[in-house]
């Protein structure tokens, strides 16, 4: 039976409703507000890693044994830093990547983004062991005098790792490039500007006055490994100021075979593309175009989150979010390729006056056409969970849940990938709501992962024709300190 959206809202309320809390515990330290996290489960090693930025500016990291239900450290124990990175304020560009090299032992990436001590570095780690996080971690600064690097995010490609990073040519202009290691992370090429509006020397209308010279690309990346790419989402920021606003999404692909550019409908694009590659119609990069102007209500139209990823047949999805002001709506929207063309539609939406809504993390789920995304609603502490399983025609809400934060606002809520019903599936990240920039952090708020801990098999039988999987029950762990604070009470999503 195919029951109308609200009923079968209404029905997942109802279950929501009626299932057994489980308890929640908190281990740990606390988070700084961040653009993202990149928590993945290793399958050789049959983990799961978490990474991210703390309060003194260091990188904390836990992992979750699948097979012994169990996290390292121990509940009790507080997490494990990286590298002591002491920063005040720190800085929250300086978020780490994560990921496995091929020999199996773990890399981790951090920015040195406003720092002028080590040249604005970019600093790499190494695990001593493979698979774990245990144990003191090897570092090494690289290309000294790259201009405030940020936002780095590795991938795992066969037998090499790309680093992607954003650095400041100028004040107003700012570009993308990738690193590469063939051997595992011991050494690195020189980082290649791969995305560059050059200036905006050409000139074209709409752009040139204005000046939007900035490429953001923050979303984490994937490796499509049947056709050896890697896709890109980006857009454009600027108008003669830093950051002031920003316009458009973009997507286009890195071909790891030759480490060239191409546009979603494979036309060679070279090294790098510029911006009238990106703004071509014949190379179909541009998914969707924003005003060009500065929002009412954020600083731009389009948002910093937007990720891409790829079907079954190598169609890309892309998600992201939109403050479309002519229609005083906010949006979660996705644009798919359907191997000639975008076709554009949304996820979510909310009126401009409402509670904000931001997309969080885009992740593919079993299935051809099948994608997941997390939605943040930040001033009532919910994360959300809709799936499509045609491709971006329907988005189903799989689940909501509220998070006990103990009053901070929710940062991010960003999947374990690749995706995989278990625990932990999210790792959610929270900040103080009064004091977004970190300048005076109060002792103790959580960072949570949150997964299926247990199936509620009556419930599940019963709305089975409503949901494409079976509910998920959520179990959150905060990790931050007791401090002899009352366990928050647990949520189901």
């Amino acid at each position: 039976m195919n029951f109308p959206f609200h009923i079968r809202h209404l029905l997942a309320l109802a279950v929501l409703a009626a299932a057994t809390a489980v308890a929640d515990e908190r281990i740990g330290d606390n988070s700084v507000y961040q653009f993202k996290g990149e928590p993945f489960r290793d399958a050789a090693f049959d983990r799961t890693y978490m990474t991210w930025l703390g309060k003194l500016g260091h990188i904390y990291a836990r992992e979750y044994s699948n097979s012994d239900q169990a996290w390292y450290p121990a509940l009790d124990e507080p997490p494990k830093i990286i590298r002591d990175f002491t920063r005040h304020p720190p800085d929250r560009h300086n978020y780490a990547s994560l990921v496995t090299a091929p020999d199996g032992q773990l890399i981790a990436f951090q920015t040195d983004h406003l720092d002028e001590r080590d040249g604005y570095s970019i600093w790499v780690y190494k695990s001593p062991q493979p698979g774990t996080i245990r144990g003191e971690w090897s570092s090494q600064s690289l290309w000294g005098g790259v201009n405030q690097p940020s936002y780095p995010t590795m991938v795992r490609a066969g037998d090499s790792v790309y680093l992607f990073i954003r650095r400041k040519v100028e004040t107003v202009h700012r570009v993308w490039q990738f690193s590469k290691s063939t051997d595992s992370g011991k050494t690195w090429s020189e980082p290649r500007t791969i995305i560059d509006t050059e200036d905006l020397d050409d000139g074209q209308p709409g752009y040139q006055a204005t000046g939007f010279d900035e490429i953001y690309s923050v979303g984490r990346k994937y490796f499509d490994e049947a056709n050896h790419r890697i896709p890109i989402s980006w857009h454009l920021a600027g108008d003669g100021r830093h950051n002031k606003f920003n316009r458009n999404i973009y997507v286009a692909y890195l071909d790891t075979r030759d480490d060239q550019m191409y546009g979603p409908n494979g036309t060679p694009l070279g090294d790098f593309i510029d911006l009238a590659k990106m703004n071509d119609a014949a190379t179909q990069c541009l998914v969707e175009e924003t005003p060009p102007q500065r929002g009412k209500y954020t600083g731009g139209l389009v948002d910093f989150v937007h990720q891409v990823s790829f079907d079954d047949n190598g169609n890309f999805l892309v998600a992201y979010n939109y403050m479309d002001e002519s229609a005083d709506l906010q949006r979660i929207r996705y644009g798919k390729w359907n191997d000639s063309s975008w076709t554009v539609g949304s996820i979510e939406e909310a009126p401009l006056s409402a509670n904000p809504i931001r997309l969080n993390s885009l992740v593919k789920t079993p299935g051809n056409d099948a994608f997941r995304v997390s939605i943040v609603e930040s001033a009532v502490h919910t994360v959300r969970i809709r799936e499509t399983t045609d491709g971006g025609t329907n988005w189903n809400l799989v689940a909501s849940k509220l998070i006990e934060t103990d009053g901070q606002a929710i940062n991010s809520a960003d999947f374990v990938v690749p995706y995989n019903p278990g625990y932990p599936q999210i790792l959610v990240t929270t900040y103080p709501e009064d004091d977004k920039y970190n300048t005076n952090l109060p002792d103790d708020f959580p960072v949570i992962a949150i997964g299926d801990k247990k199936r509620h098999e009556k419930t599940q039988t019963a709305i089975s024709h409503s949901f494409t999987d079976p509910l998920l029950t959520l179990h959150g762990i905060h990790f931050g300190n007791r401090r002899g604070r009352p366990r928050p009470a647990a949520g189901e999503l």
